[in-house]
């Protein structure tokens, strides 16, 4: 099975940069659980903001390949679940095509806000998001009733989210 993660927002890194330097929690959580993944036999791609950084570059890490952003738009790939991470701009452009024809497309939340919250519950309605992946049950709870720009209603889209832990692969798989 290929999973293909997108980190829009994230800082410039790669598989090995947590070696090099600090780097933030959603950062950290992308490499890790990429690592995690293709460690139990999922081929992992991570498309973030990985080019020209003083400690990252594309490349194959530990298994997972990462492919700088700018890349996504011309990359031929098929994917069987592809996870956004922290952003709803990728459902949104043309720039990731493998997005919008994958078996499973998932926004996993590292923060109490995401960038386009006022679209995340149509985009969820309408069928372009199929879940929403949270760290727990507050943030949860949280993220399906606050009102940044546009309240969100917590019976509509409760179907769609869960909270994940990093653990938890089989929600990611659908098993």
């Amino acid at each position: 099975m290929k999973i293909a993660i997108i980190d829009k927002l994230g800082l410039c890194y790669a598989g090995d940069t947590l070696s090099k330097q600090g780097l933030g929690g959603s950062e950290s959580a992308v490499i890790l659980m990429a690592k995690n993944l293709q460690q139990i036999g999922f081929q992992v791609t991570v498309f973030n903001n990985c080019k020209d950084g003083s400690n990252s570059k594309p490349g194959i890490y530990e298994g997972v390949r990462y492919i700088d952003n700018s890349d996504a738009k011309s990359h031929n790939e098929m994917y069987d679940i592809v996870v956004v991470s922290r952003t709803v701009a990728p459902f949104m452009l043309n720039d990731w095509p493998f997005l919008h024809t994958a078996k499973k497309r998932i926004l996993w939340l590292h923060d109490t806000f995401v960038d386009g919250d006022e679209f995340v519950e149509n985009l969820a309605v309408s069928g372009k998001i199929d879940h929403i992946f949270t760290l727990s049950d507050w943030h949860t709870s949280y993220i399906l009733t606050c009102a940044h720009g546009k309240k969100r209603n917590y019976e509509v889209l409760k179907n769609k989210s869960e909270f994940m832990s990093a653990s938890d692969i089989n929600k990611l798989i659908g098993e």
